[in-house]
């Protein structure tokens, strides 16, 4: 490393001045353990010119080598690591620097991740202070953990096992999706009813001799006109531990003392029985988590052992050497207490402090971080020349294919730009997969970029399932916002990406359009893009129709699809269809009328994620017929649940008809929740007037000038609002002649 002096000093003294700096260097380099890093929050982070993304997911001590910053061209940082600074969610990190003999690495701390959208935590390793541009991230809010409190008690007993400790065997799996919970995780275990039984084993080594507690998580699904109206009754291996009665709906954590001998080296029996009560005709509870504190052996399992101290030195067996201690008691200012520890007769033993959690590593109890990856921080999306009217977000590998478009927007004089959202994540989400980081940069650009979007295009499917439980979470291209609807509970909504003022959320709309081409794949996204230019290319000899259908389950139907088609009566061609309730096979002549020139259809009644009404008057099989059209049509889904793009393992009506080839819509307007008809018409009536008196609009306008007429309608028309979506580019313009 060169070191330059430009003070005018004596040379004596300069010689003098080199060789304490000299010494300085030398100290730090064979310094074996450094800490670096305060733990406190940083308004703005910091990076060099490369910035290092270490991707973690169990929690535990990780281990980052010299060889691995070499291979990604940052071998240089260890040379003067005090300046390197580790960061996660906006905040610094402490990590420590580690010799082995000619190999160096860096140790941290990595906590599992609470985010709904991935179970990856990420944390940025950087070098200096002088960076191109400085990242401006807000510090994320701590999540709260949704246990109950232990009480005085409950840790008094849980300190009094001798020659051992008391460890927590946690079993939770994620199968089941919730939407109707109000608050916390939507995802449960098991599902049970009254007069079920349901058995959980779990095993349990290194028993010590003692009692223990069982603990459940419960979201409850029901409630009756009876008090109480759930009993459930836990056995552990036989023996009954809880028995509760409770009223009504919503989360509830049990909890009982196991005895004395109960427990058992290996596996163990939790029955879980709804016992019922009389009267009470639907009895449904879903199981969340169960888990059981149980006194446990000093023994390390992988090399490391995490323990909560209950004497005040503590004896650990079956660790390897060069034993590490972490006080992890407070997540936030992690504390090594103990470096290069030996074992005596086959134990390590260390001083403690009682109630403390710590954390024992033997050097062959490192994680290794799940990969590696260089941070994106170019192109630099916070450069205020370089804005666009029309802006596409997609992953990387839908951008070429989104090109097609990009061109014929540009020739239309809007001033384009296709970003891979990748780079948003890294530049205003902390490189984590999330909704809010698109949002920010949205934020961003409207407030700063000199010419500011008009058009937002997410070119990518979402998923309320990001995580993979259900399905594979690469279905979560662009992930959406999953917000908490009043009539159907948690469900996907894009419209809150432009909703840019939190302090009067859902109430100040952006003056930006929004629309999602909801494609997993490059060929969704060809597919799409050629029936657009081929839509807008059009030469129209004659008027368009708009037809109307109405479900013939409730009469009021027909009377709001009347009122629709109404509006456009005196300049287009009109059809309504009405067919009576239980009637079968209507799909056929809803099929025979769009081919006959129909620039829009509009549904009205009853609706699931795959077809229209009760009586399947149209769906997801009907599409395949809807080819060879002479103009493709706009779709407007006045109904439930047609647009839900965001089911992990099933397409919606409004995605195959996107991706029909030849055929379908070109755009569609669906929801992703249950509304009720009546809200329903605040939407539907405004935007047929918006397209009369401004035919020649893009659907992306006319749909955003009603959402502001929405605004503070109460709850129902706030759910229209925000999950009634555009599929498709909302700079598409009606085609009209």
């Amino acid at each position: 490393m060169l070191f330059r002096m430009n003070i005018s000093l004596p040379w004596k003294l300069q010689g003098v001045l080199s060789l304490l700096l000299i010494s300085v260097l030398i100290i730090q380099g064979c310094q074996r353990d450094l800490k670096v890093g305060t733990g406190e929050p940083m308004g703005i982070i910091e990076t060099s010119h490369a910035a290092l993304k270490i991707i973690t997911e169990d929690e535990g001590i990780y281990r980052v080598t010299s060889d691995d910053l070499k291979k990604l061209g940052l071998g240089g940082w260890m040379d003067n690591y005090s300046e390197m600074r580790l960061y996660q969610r906006g905040i610094e990190q402490p990590y420590w620097i580690e010799r082995r003999g000619k190999d160096a690495g860096i140790i941290f701390y990595g906590n599992k991740n609470q985010s709904v959208f991935t179970e990856e935590n990420i944390y940025w390793l950087t070098y200096g202070s002088h960076i191109a541009e400085k990242l401006s991230w807000k510090i994320s809010p701590e999540i709260e953990d949704e246990k109950p409190v232990e009480n005085a008690e409950q840790i008094k007993n849980r300190l009094a096992v001798e020659n051992g400790y008391y460890a927590v065997k946690h079993l939770e799996e994620n199968k089941l999706y919730a939407p109707l919970v109000e608050k916390g995780e939507h995802w449960f275990w098991d599902k049970i009813f009254a007069k079920q039984k349901k058995s959980y084993p779990v095993i349990l080594e290194g028993l010590q001799k003692g009692g223990g507690t069982l603990r459940i998580a419960i979201w409850s699904a029901t409630k009756a006109d009876y008090n109480p109206d759930h009993h459930q009754i836990i056995t552990v291996n036989g023996k009954t531990i809880i028995d509760k009665m409770w009223d009504g709906d919503g989360r509830r954590y049990l909890a009982g003392e196991i005895p004395n001998d109960v427990l058992i080296e290996g596996e163990n029996q939790i029955i879980v029985s709804s016992i019922g009560i009389e009267g009470v005709k639907a009895e449904i509870d879903y199981i969340d988590w169960i888990e059981i504190e149980y006194p446990r052996k000093c023994l390390a399992i992988s090399d490391k052992i995490t323990i909560h101290a209950n004497q005040a030195q503590m004896n650990i067996s079956g660790l390897s050497d060069e034993i590490s201690v972490f006080d992890i008691s407070d997540k936030r200012k992690i504390e090594r207490i103990v470096e290069n520890g030996k074992n005596k007769d086959g134990l390590f033993n260390f001083d403690s402090e009682i109630g403390k959690q710590y954390l024992i590593i033997g050097s062959k109890g490192y994680l290794t971080p799940k990969r590696l990856e260089l941070a994106q921080i170019e192109p630099d999306l916070r450069n205020i020349s370089s804005g666009a009217e029309w802006v596409a977000i997609a992953p990387n590998d839908l951008t070429v294919n989104i090109e097609p478009l990009m061109e014929w927007r540009k020739k239309a004089g809007l001033t384009v730009r296709s970003i891979p959202v990748e780079i948003i994540y890294d530049q205003f989400g902390y490189g984590s997969p999330e909704p809010e980081a698109i949002r920010q940069f949205i934020s961003y650009a409207i407030s700063n970029w000199q010419v500011k979007p008009k058009y937002l295009v997410l070119v990518g499917d979402a998923s309320y399932d990001p995580k993979g439980y259900l399905g594979n979470p690469e279905t979560n291209r662009v992930p959406t916002f999953l917000i908490q609807t009043f009539g159907s509970g948690e469900t996907a909504s894009d419209v809150k990406f432009i909703e840019l003022n939190n302090d009067t959320e859902g109430e100040i709309l952006a003056d930006l359009t929004i629309g999602r081409i909801p494609a997993q794949n490059d060929e969704q996204v060809k597919t799409l893009v050629n029936k657009i230019i081929q839509y807008e290319s059009a030469d129209l000899k004659k008027n368009p129709s708009i037809l109307a259908v109405a479900d013939g389950q409730d009469a009021s139907f027909k009377g709001d699809a009347q009122s629709f088609i109404d509006i456009f009566k005196n300049r287009y061609n009109t059809v309504l269809l009405a067919p009576e309730a239980g009637v079968t096979d209507f799909a056929q002549k809803i099929i025979s009328n769009i081919k006959q020139n129909d620039f829009i259809v509009a549904y009205f009644g009853h609706g699931s994620i795959s077809m229209w009404g009760k009586d399947e008057l149209f769906s997801i099989n009907d599409v395949k017929e809807l080819s060879n059209l002479k103009q493709f049509p706009i779709f407007m889904n006045f109904t439930c649940l047609t647009g839900l793009f965001s089911h992990p393992t099933q397409d919606s009506l409004a995605e195959a008809l996107l991706w029909q080839k030849n055929g379908g819509a070109v755009a569609v307007i669906a929801p992703t929740s249950l509304t009720l008809a009546s809200d329903q018409s605040f939407l539907a009536q405004p935007l047929a007037a918006a397209i009369v008196q401004n035919p020649k609009a893009t659907i992306g306008s006319l749909l955003h000038q009603v959402r502001v007429e929405m605004m503070n309608q109460g709850a129902g028309v706030k759910d229209v609002l925000e999950t009634f979506l555009l599929f498709g580019d909302p700079a598409t313009r009606l085609m009209v002649p």
